[in-house]
């Protein structure tokens, strides 16, 4: 690949001892991975409709009987629009993950059962309805002819990262007094000043890597409790055969490059002994390795795309997107010039990322100062938020991309804003104590991921609100940048007028963004339960005395005022306890997990203290969704595991398992609601026929039962005979717990004369 001028640079490269040694592959005749021009082809023996559907370069690349990598994309691709408007943070997360891979399992089933019979390699993806293909062009042709396939795109490994022109790396202090110049001018420390460092946010790096254990953020990594790491469900390498100094399938964060270390430094970094130079110090980082060395594929975006969506163990099993990121940076690019010729080849990804309720921030590009510069994959899509350049003095950077975005043929105005991007000091991965000065977009978008942390941890009612959040730091970004020579007109709007082709609305402000969010009032909470049982630990002393009757507008189409569990559900539901999906149903026939069980219990009783920072089960890190709802209730003794040593839960540590995500049963909900209410009355007689005194649940269900919380079925169904003189009705205690059945339960014990007022 041959350099281009500073003005034609994309995103940042390696420092200079790796330049050299890529000017003598193309001395020797390298041309980085780039094919020939003069590469030999022949046409597709498909229809003129198929053959349109391939790539160029899968077609030199399978010429002369060769065989290629290559991106199917099929036509189907699944709508989770209606996402982007779910209440509940986990449901929205469970919903997008589910609902991709259930489409693409289901319209993928064909083509995969063709490829298998036919022994060709193949990888299958969710986050877009899509496949990795081994082949040769006989297997490019068969999926042309496919109805179903939409493109296939090549997966050569292509550069994507900024020319060292751009980048001007050089090699910073290990120690800095003052906070970083691009920390201080989008106005991070005035918020700090607030209180609001980042915390309870996760910002997702994928990039080159990050070398975690770096001084500045690695007290941040979220895989890091401080004494031990657990990297399951924090870190992905995309790149399985290794590269530089990362190994095949890397276990712990690694960087190849330090430009991912460097992005991550400005989100986070802060080593607390001066160098303060990330944004949102406050903040925790989870990353996904998505290029070797610099050079990316499509399927190793794709692949980081997918995981932070849905992260996994290091054995790529038991998904959980509830551990997804809140915002995510993209310090890189996919320019045409370098093969990327599908421009929408990400925008799907894209989309699919917001739906979930994740901020994806990108680097404009480094293709400035020209106009309709903006044109790389994701930084010109509508759904990405994309990043120009400023330096120190607040004036654009000469590399930094304009708009307007001409390669969609939208028109469309980029960058969105713009933020410190001229040698900005940040950690690398040299050690665990260097630092050097880069430039580039790469270096803007980092900025505005911190920015994002800090708004988001300010006011938590715009979390996950990605719309919300672009329009906020649009309408409050400083207009004061200038323009290097004057006004600049691009697409018809000079630089003078907000906003604008060159800088977008101006450089990000986050103390205007706080500021323009009014502090969100907490909705009054009723007593936690009105029993005299309960103990002082399950007590919540800021709730108010009384509170039997609330106003409430909260409304589910599926639960009607003549359903069983209407009062149930919306006592809870406008306590925040419960929530619905998008929309505007609650579905009380689905199931409750164990974990979920756990959080709609530990809320409604009022538990609220710090969790513990010991990992008590096997499977449920400090990083899951519901370690502290499960060890406020595992501490009291009100919850426990299983013995490990089970199918598929081995001894690692001797610690027992959890199963949060095994369906909770109506014995185990009795008992978990009937200790963490505190009843502790002697049970007296027998209510149900398969309830014995000797049962396992038998005390919690008959205290429950006493009160009228919990009832059971009519005897005389199948299994469950009438036994005289009694008639006994039954409880089934093995049956799984649905969301309504959990409501009424939790509902009539801690609030039992909640009364919701609609109005």
């Amino acid at each position: 690949m041959a350099f281009r001028d500073k003005r034609k640079g994309w995103l940042y490269v390696l420092p200079m001892i790796a330049l050299v040694a890529l000017l003598a592959i193309v001395a020797m005749g390298g041309n980085g991975g780039l094919a020939s021009a003069a590469a030999p082809t022949r046409q597709s023996n498909v229809s003129a409709d198929a053959a349109s559907k391939i790539d160029a370069r899968v077609l030199q690349d399978t010429a002369n009987g060769g065989s290629a990598e290559f991106m199917v994309t099929l036509s189907s691709q699944a709508d989770i629009s209606s996402a982007s408007t779910m209440r509940d943070q986990d449901a929205q997360g469970w919903y997008v993950y589910n609902t991709l891979k259930e489409h693409a399992t289901r319209t993928q089933s064909d083509l995969r059962a063709a490829l298998s019979q036919a022994t060709v390699s193949f990888k299958s993806y969710w986050v877009v309805n899509a496949m990795l293909v081994t082949g040769d062009r006989s297997v490019v042709d068969m999926l042309a002819a496919r109805s179903d396939v939409a493109r296939i795109d090549s997966n050569r490994p292509t550069r994507w990262i900024e020319d060292e022109t751009v980048a001007n790396s050089t090699t910073a202090n290990a120690l800095s007094t003052v906070i970083e110049w691009g920390v201080m001018n989008v106005r991070a420390p005035e918020v700090w000043a607030m209180g609001f460092t980042g915390q309870g946010v996760v910002v997702g790096g994928l990039d080159t890597g990050i070398r975690w254990t770096h001084n500045a953020i690695k007290n941040q990594y979220r895989g890091w409790n401080g004494a031990t790491a657990d990297h399951n469900y924090n870190w992905w390498d995309s790149i399985h055969s290794g590269g530089g100094v990362c190994t095949p399938n890397h276990q712990e964060p690694c960087d190849d490059n330090a430009h991912g270390t460097h992005t991550v430094g400005t989100m986070v970094g802060d080593d607390g002994t001066g160098n303060q130079i990330g944004v949102a110090p406050g903040a925790k980082w989870i990353g996904c390795r998505n290029m070797d060395q610099g050079n990316g594929t499509p399927a190793t975006y794709t692949e980081c795309f997918q995981f932070m969506i849905a992260p996994t163990d290091l054995a790529g099993q038991n998904a959980n997107p509830a551990l997804r990121p809140h915002v995510l940076n993209n310090s890189w690019a996919c320019p045409p010039s370098e093969g990327c010729t599908d421009v929408n080849i990400l925008h799907q990804i894209i989309t699919n990322t917001q739906a979930a309720g994740i901020l994806v921030s990108f680097s404009a590009g480094n293709s400035g100062p020209a106009c309709s510069t903006v044109i790389t994959p994701g930084a010109f899509y509508d759904e990405a938020f994309s990043i120009g350049a400023i330096d120190i003095s607040n004036t654009l950077a000469g590399f930094s991309s304009r708009g307007p975005v001409t390669v969609d043929g939208s028109n469309r105005l980029k960058p969105n804003v713009s933020a410190p991007g001229v040698n900005v000091r940040s950690a690398t991965n040299a050690s665990d104590t260097s630092y050097s000065s880069f430039s580039g977009t790469s270096m803007a978008s980092p900025h505005d991921a911190g920015v994002v942390a800090l708004l988001w941890s300010a006011r938590p009612q715009l979390v996950r609100d990605v719309a919300g959040t672009r329009n906020i730091l649009q309408n409050t970004a400083n207009p004061a940048v200038t323009v290097s020579g004057g006004v600049q007109t691009c697409g018809g709007i000079p630089s003078s007028q907000i906003p604008n082709n060159s800088f977008g609305y101006g450089r990000i402000d986050v103390v205007a963004a706080v500021n323009s969010v009014p502090v969100a009032t907490p909705t009054p909470i009723p007593p936690t339960a009105t029993n005299t049982s309960v103990p002082p630990t399950a007590t919540n002393t800021s709730v108010p005395p009384t509170a039997t009757s609330i106003a409430c507008l909260i409304q589910f189409s599926d639960v009607p005022v003549t359903n069983t569990f209407y009062t149930a559900i919306r006592c809870l539901a406008c306590r925040g306890i419960v929530s619905g999906y998008s929309d505007g149903t609650f579905r009380p026939n689905n199931l409750v997990t164990r974990g979920q069980l756990a959080k709609i219990v530990s809320n409604a009783a009022g538990f609220s203290e710090p969790p513990g920072v010991v990992q008590r089960y096997e499977d449920v890190p400090l990083s899951n969704t519901f370690f502290e709802f499960i060890e406020r209730l595992s501490s009291r003794g009100y919850m426990s595991g299983y013995p490990c040593g089970g199918p598929g839960e081995p001894c690692r540590t001797g610690m027992p398992y959890f199963r949060p995500f095994a369906n909770a049963t109506r014995g185990q909900t009795a008992k978990i609601v009937a200790n963490a209410a505190g009843f502790t009355d002697p049970p007296t007689g027998q209510t149900f026929e398969d309830v014995s005194p000797t049962s396992t649940f038998y005390q919690e269900i008959q205290r429950l039962a006493t009160r009228n919380v919990m009832s059971g079925y009519a005897c005389g169904g199948p299994g469950e005979p009438c036994v005289e003189p009694t008639n006994r009705p039954y409880f089934r205690p093995g049956n799984a717990v649905t969301r309504g059945q959990s409501s009424k339960i939790v509902a009539n014990t801690f609030f039992p004369d909640c009364n919701p007022v609609a109005r």
